[in-house]
């Protein structure tokens, strides 16, 4: 029923049957608590989201996913602080996982004025992800800005 409410784009729907999947079975693994977090976060409801996100990385503080959804959730607020706390270690535990956290982090290290660590950001996921061509343009015109 699950995978049914998420398909018709019933998030709500989707959030109320994880809730019961985990009240039935409250050891579920942090990856159960984030999907629930990321359904009340598409349905709108940002507070309960972030919620169960936190109560993911209280089961488990290397929860990589939680860790990048929060990552988002502080950027999208301008909570540039945690925002770089989430991802430095979402990418510190899952490096491979996903290029856009590392133009996540060198845009949140810009709007911190550190322009070098966003450079060094950018360059440590081009080496990476050689094959990603958003990093490459924005490694390419950080270096040219620097210049």
């Amino acid at each position: 029923m699950l995978e049914l409410t998420t398909v018709n784009k019933d998030w709500a729907g989707a959030a109320r049957w994880q809730e019961k999947r985990i009240t039935l079975d409250p050891q579920m693994g942090c990856r159960e608590y984030v999907r629930l977090g990321r359904d009340h976060l598409r349905a709108g409801a940002t507070a309960d989201g972030i919620n169960w996100l936190e109560k993911a990385l209280q089961r488990d503080s290397y929860c990589h996913p939680a860790h990048r959804t929060l990552a988002e959730q502080a950027i999208a607020a301008h909570r540039w602080t945690e925002a770089k706390n989430h991802l430095e270690i979402f990418i510190r535990y899952a490096p491979d996982e996903d290029a856009s956290a590392y133009s996540s982090l060198a845009g949140v290290d810009v709007a911190l004025g550190d322009s070098h660590s966003a450079r060094a950001t950018l360059e440590k996921g081009v080496r990476i992800f050689p094959g990603d061509a958003n990093l490459r343009r924005l490694a390419e015109r950080t270096d040219s800005a620097a210049r």
